[in-house]
């Protein structure tokens, strides 16, 4: 898997970067299979401010399954990610199993 890790108005020191990109790594690496490219952009949104400002937005991208977007706002980056990870690869395994047809569809 290809990723790329951007940053926009914060700074994300050496450390915290790596313990970034090995979460995504760790979260995404039992999809290794599908998933070619995922890319993180940690923003913050209102500057030295202060608040629930940090934004970080995970695209994942591969095959079997359309392109995913998240989108996860937090006062600290690493929450942020770490929250984003969580939910890609809770919406990876729906999209994978929807692509199998293996989701039953909804009744109503």
């Amino acid at each position: 898997m290809k990723l790329k890790i951007k940053t926009r108005g914060v700074i994300v020191h050496r450390e915290l970067l790596d313990k970034v990109e090995r979460m995504i790594r760790a979260g995404l690496g039992r999809f290794e299979h599908s998933v070619q490219r995922a890319e993180l952009t940690v923003e913050d949104i209102n500057g030295p401010r202060g608040g629930i400002d940090k934004v970080a937005r995970l695209q994942v991208a591969g095959r079997g399954f359309p392109p995913i977007l998240i989108e996860q706002s937090d006062r600290e980056v690493g929450r942020a990610v770490t929250f984003a990870v969580e939910r890609a690869a809770r919406t990876l395994v729906r999209a994978l199993k929807r692509a199998q047809g293996m989701m039953h569809p909804a009744r109503g």
